[in-house]
């Protein structure tokens, strides 16, 4: 049951009600929410159902009443609101720039700005959230000036004992849960280098370098086991390789599939079933062969497994999956690192220690994986 707002958002003779994402109602005036925002002046604009006189239009918003409060008393003549903490301002500062409302997004510009003497890492991640450039890249200076007791360990000059005292942990706070892990990689790189390289907010461009497929002569013609005659179910590759398969040994393996195989079959009106996938020959191939009880395919480069076991996830193939977990662990010594983040993924926690093992007597300082 809504509960209503408090004064003076309860007023009787509000023309309209903005209901927040925790269930409390707004009384508002279209008249004042028109003035501050254009958004709400296009959408009162708009022609509105007819109701009943006597109940009131209400507008389910997206913001909680802690972050939509705040900003209709920016709104409406009266004192502004003082915002209790800097994810708060973020907040209010998120929902004024949605709503295109001038004024507010200046006072709440204006009060993450004050913060960062006193809290810049919480206004970093803000700014990061809300790809605010300028202040993400004040509220990183600011950081990297401050604590100078701690300055040595920050930039990497004494080593931590703790991991508590490492650079990651101290230019860390849980609001930055909310920023993506490539901005919090580039203010660890600049709180240790002082240099920026790449804006804060945005992604840095990236270009993973090109590796062999699994295998080219699967890009042209099926291998043996999968072109005989005897077969109920054609799968089709998103490179137009047709593998020509049993659709028993597709449901035992996959229940993914199995579904699939079966709403082909009720819609299909030929004796052999064609069902196309979004992978291509050279990860569809070894995955199908994970189906069958003949010899494991021949996976040489551990990306390629990673792509294969993407694919397997996809479908929910468990002894597919199985394989390609031990074959990345027995592949470990050639990219760790990569391996690492794949079992975080996955959430395989003793791979991923496994993983974190070999990377202890490694220089991963400028390493960095999408």
């Amino acid at each position: 049951m809504p509960t209503t707002a408090l004064p003076p958002f309860d007023d009787e003779s509000a023309d309209t009600i903005l209901r927040t994402s925790d269930e409390v109602d707004f009384r508002v005036f279209r008249v004042v929410l028109s003035l501050a925002s254009p958004f709400f002046r296009t959408l009162f604009s708009l022609k509105q159902p007819s109701k009943d006189n006597e109940l009131l239009p209400i507008i389910p918003v997206s913001e909680s009443s802690r972050s939509l409060e705040p900003l209709l008393r920016i709104c409406y003549p009266i004192p502004d609101p003082e915002v209790p903490d800097v994810p708060n301002v973020g907040d209010v500062l998120e929902a004024a720039l949605k709503y295109e409302m001038e004024q507010a997004t200046l006072i709440m510009k204006k009060a993450l700005r004050e913060a960062i003497r006193t809290e810049p890492l919480q206004v970093f991640a803000v700014a990061c959230r809300l790809n605010l450039e300028e202040e993400a890249l004040t509220a990183a200076m600011h950081f990297r000036g401050q604590a100078r007791s701690v300055h040595d360990t920050l930039t990497g000059r004494t080593p931590a004992t703790e991991w508590s005292s490492t650079p990651p942990a101290l230019s860390y706070v849980p609001n930055m849960s909310n920023i993506s892990a490539g901005a919090f990689y580039r203010l660890i790189k600049f709180v240790r280098y002082g240099a920026v390289t790449a804006k804060f907010c945005e992604q840095e461009a990236f270009v993973i370098p090109e590796r062999p497929q699994y295998d080219e002569h699967y890009c042209s013609s099926p291998p043996p086991t999968f072109s005989q005659p005897e077969h109920d179910i054609v799968i089709r590759t998103s490179d137009n390789v047709e593998l020509y398969l049993h659709a028993l040994m597709l449901s035992l393996a996959s229940p993914t599939l199995r579904k699939l195989v079966s709403t082909q079959a009720s819609i299909s009106k030929s004796n052999s079933n064609i069902l196309t996938l979004d992978e291509p020959a050279s990860i569809l191939v070894p995955l199908m062969t994970l189906c069958y009880p003949i010899e494991d395919p021949d996976i040489t480069d551990p990306q390629v497994a990673i792509d294969i076991l993407k694919a397997a996830s996809k479908y929910k193939m468990s002894r597919a999956t199985a394989f390609l977990q031990r074959y990345l662990r027995t592949s470990a010594d050639i990219d760790p690192f990569r391996m690492f983040f794949t079992a975080i993924q996955h959430g395989w926690t003793s791979e991923a220690e496994y993983f974190a093992s070999k990377l202890i007597h490694s220089v991963i300082e400028g390493e960095y994986t999408p």
